[in-house]
């Protein structure tokens, strides 16, 4: 195929993708509010707007994780050095999470408040992960700095 026809088949599915999950979107708004009652609110958990939006978004990151292994499986069959430095960045954070994890947190359900409490294994994998998000964000913003002032150093 020409690059024009995958071009085009590609927004095609873009837009198709975007279509349905607006409309999914707009299927969750239009459901009940807490305020309607518990039965409405279980009547909407269990019926089919939900579903097929939670069904619409794993089938998406399932797609996602797919094409990030093959991805991987692709570059270490063609570029082994790259893959490897790739992959330890990704490993870096792994252990950073699972030390973290391990840590846990001083919050409760009780510190916190929580109408509904959580198992404390809960609450500190939660934080890890968002200790491990707020890193990797400023990582990325130390990084995207860095590429502009090092024009000036080098």
């Amino acid at each position: 195929m020409n690059e024009k026809k995958m071009n085009l088949i590609g927004n095609v599915i873009k837009l198709s993708l975007i279509a349905i999950g607006v409309i999914l979107s707009l299927m969750i708004i239009s459901g009940p509010n807490v305020n309607a009652g518990k039965e409405a609110v279980e009547t909407f958990r269990d019926g089919f707007k939900l579903s097929a939006a939670m069904n619409f978004i794993l089938i998406i990151l399932a797609i996602c994780i797919l094409v990030i292994i093959a991805f991987y499986v692709l570059l270490l069959i063609t570029d082994f050095k790259k893959a490897i430095k790739s992959m330890i960045g990704v490993i870096l954070f792994a252990v950073l999470y699972f030390i973290l994890s391990m840590i846990g947190s001083s919050d409760t359900s009780e510190t916190l408040a929580l109408r509904n409490p959580v198992a404390d294994a809960t609450i500190d994998s939660t934080h890890a992960g968002l200790v491990c998000v707020i890193i990797g964000l400023g990582v990325a913003g130390v990084t995207l700095i860095w590429s502009f002032v090092r024009k000036f150093f080098l």
